[in-house]
């Protein structure tokens, strides 16, 4: 990973398909360094059915998974810049608005357990971006929908 004087970006997108809520719920997200350089990529479904299974709890789950890649990495660096196209999980993680979902409360706290232990030396700062600024993290959250489906076919 990176070393301290890195600034990176994560970008984060999630989906839930054929339907919202109660479809497959999927997440994805990639991180660059500030020259745009991919450093990691991940895709992932949250949620299969049930109550969860929400574009909501997907775009929480995609950043929440994004900054445990950093965590798990042990990725101390200077700055972190966080973009996503959802105004509700960015004014809600900025602190801007409440989180009233009793499902959404405790991903919103781990992401804030998250940015603490990553110790960031000039702080972090989260962006709404439209979402054709946030193609590639909606393409893996579109491609784990349908490589789910491939799988679940032949299974």
């Amino acid at each position: 990973m990176p070393d301290l004087t890195d600034t990176l970006n994560i970008y984060f997108d999630g989906g839930c398909q054929p339907t919202n809520p109660g479809g497959v719920a999927t997440s994805g997200w990639f991180i660059t360094n500030e020259k745009g350089q991919l450093l990691a990529e991940g895709a992932k479904v949250v949620a299969d059915g049930g109550e969860k299974a929400t574009n909501n709890y997907a775009e929480y789950c995609a950043l929440g998974l994004a900054l445990r890649h950093l965590v798990d990495e042990g990725w101390k660096g200077k700055k972190l810049t966080i973009r996503g196209d959802s105004r509700l999980i960015v004014e809600q993680v900025a602190g801007n608005w409440k989180c009233k979902a009793p499902h959404l409360k405790p991903l919103l706290e781990k992401i804030h357990q998250h940015l603490g232990a990553l110790e960031i030396e000039e702080g972090w700062t989260i962006h709404w971006v439209r979402r054709s600024s946030n193609g590639h993290a909606h393409q893996l959250a579109e491609n784990e929908y349908h490589d789910y489906l491939k799988r679940s076919s032949q299974g």
